[in-house]
C-alpha cells in the first residue's frame, strides 16, 4: 500500500490504518487515541520495517509545545515496538531483508519489513 499522505485535513484513521498492515492497527489506534487536539497527522507509513507516523503542531510553522513533544515521544516509542511485532498479522516478528521479485525478473530487489516466521517471505505490503 502507498503511504497515507495528508490532504488539508491531515490523514484521518481510517486512512492510516489502510496505508500499514492490519498488524499494526493496534499502534496506529494508540497514536491517533493519545493525539492531542491540536495536532494533524500529516503521514502515516512503513519504513525500513517500521511504522511511522509524522505530525505536524497546530497551524503551519506553530512552536512545539511539551504537549508536543510528549506525543513525539510515544511515536517513538510505537516506532520501535514496530519492529517486534509483524505488520501483517500483530504476532511476535522481527526486522527482516526479504527479495521481491519484479514482474520482468530480472531487477529483483530487497526490502526490510518486520514479519513473523510464518510470514517471513512475504515481501507485500
Amino acid at each position: 500500500m502507498h503511504p497515507a499522505d495528508a490532504d488539508m485535513n491531515g490523514v484521518d484513521r481510517e486512512r492510516a490504518l489502510s496505508a500499514v498492515g492490519p498488524g499494526w492497527a493496534a499502534l496506529v489506534n494508540a497514536a491517533y487515541d493519545a493525539k492531542p487536539d491540536d495536532v494533524t497527522i500529516v503521514q502515516v507509513k512503513e519504513k525500513f520495517g517500521r511504522l511511522r507516523i509524522y505530525f505536524q503542531p497546530g497551524g503551519h510553522g506553530t512552536a512545539r509545545s511539551p504537549e508536543h513533544y510528549a506525543y513525539q515521544d510515544l511515536l517513538n516509542q510505537l516506532e520501535t515496538g514496530s519492529g517486534n511485532i509483524c505488520e501483517k498479522c500483530g504476532g511476535l516478528g522481527r526486522l527482516r531483508e526479504i527479495e521481491r521479485h519484479a514482474l520482468d525478473k530480472k531487477d529483483n530487489w530487497f526490502v526490510v519489513a518486520c514479519r513473523c516466521d510464518e510470514h517471513q517471505r512475504d515481501a507485500t505490503p
